[in-house]
């Protein structure tokens, strides 16, 4: 089944190129669906940063629905809330569905772009029709590490207005994690392959970060945290991204920012991709889904 068949009207994508730190343009495809909520000249927006591991991920061709569509947010929260998307192609560090070929963009070229558009956002917000204090940045896995960097240090340049919310699901946050303490025993095949890819993404990503004048921002566990938006954080008990998440719950938490915190029993890292999934699956997944998007919307899910 289809992302898009609880959708009346399918999403429209816009593209737009956006200039990164380094003056490479980028894509950012603004989407939306066709509602009464679109005749609001200043609708909240939210940044998508998808995940991969900084190595694989992302649309990387025309714009296509189907394969655009987050599975981690309500299938019809576009039509119902009029959130406008704007979805980062930020480049990767390394792609390895072209592992001859690819180049490679490591730290800070993916989250400068990501960076970027929300500076691109914030002072481009009357011409897209989105209110420029009501822009969320969102991101999944590897995604998360990019939008809490971003997040950051748009605070450390005190973007005006500031960003309004973070969302940071399942991140991907610990770049010296070997998972070496974690029982591995229960572990599907898939899951350890994954492992290693995430791994292999770090040691993309940070290829010479100690060189690089941003530094301070390479690694998440070790940012300045303080002054951050109210953050929405969420992860399985069975992700292997579980003990790096909740110690950072506890970092948000001593620097004073306002966290919205849930875990899901016995879920596994990306548990809403799971193609075959029980009735309980399915529900928490829709649970999940409809707490993200109430946090997006201004609303503190029910606990």
């Amino acid at each position: 089944m289809s992302p898009l068949d609880h959708i009346r009207t399918p999403p429209t994508a816009i593209k737009h190129l956006v200039r990164s730190a380094d003056g490479t343009e980028i894509n950012v495809w603004e989407v939306g669906c066709g509602s009464a909520n679109t005749s609001i000249s200043k609708r909240p927006a939210v940044i998508l940063v998808h995940g991969g591991g900084f190595v694989t991920g992302g649309l990387r061709g025309p714009f296509n629905a189907a394969s655009f569509w987050p599975k981690q947010l309500p299938q019809y929260w576009l039509q119902e809330s009029g959130i406008v998307c704007l979805y980062v192609e930020y480049r990767l560090a390394y792609d390895i569905k072209k592992p001859i070929f690819c180049d490679t963009h490591p730290f800070p070229k993916p989250y400068e772009d990501v960076y970027s558009t929300l500076l691109w956002a914030n002072q481009n917000a009357g011409k897209l029709g989105i209110d420029d204090a009501n822009i969320s940045v969102m991101g999944f896995s590897a995604g998360g590490c990019l939008a809490l960097t971003a997040a950051v240090k748009a605070k450390d340049e005190k973007l005006n207005p500031p960003l309004a919310k973070l969302v940071l699901v399942y991140p991907m946050l610990d770049a010296d994690t070997d998972w070496k303490n974690q029982d591995s025993h229960s572990e599907s095949l898939t899951e350890k392959v994954d492992k290693k890819t995430m791994r292999f993404g770090w040691d993309q990503y940070l290829k010479g970060w100690e060189a690089s004048e941003e530094k301070k921002y390479a690694k998440p566990l070790l940012m300045n945290l303080a002054g951050l938006p109210t953050t929405y954080l969420d992860v399985g008990t069975k992700d292997y991204f579980y003990e790096e998440v909740t110690k950072f719950k506890v970092l948000l938490e001593r620097a004073g920012i306002n966290t919205v915190y849930h875990e899901w029993d016995s879920m596994r890292h990306a548990f809403e991709q799971q193609k075959e999934q029980s009735a309980e699956h399915a529900e928490v997944v829709r649970e999940a889904q409809t707490r993200r998007l109430t946090f997006i919307m201004g609303a503190k899910p029910q606990e």
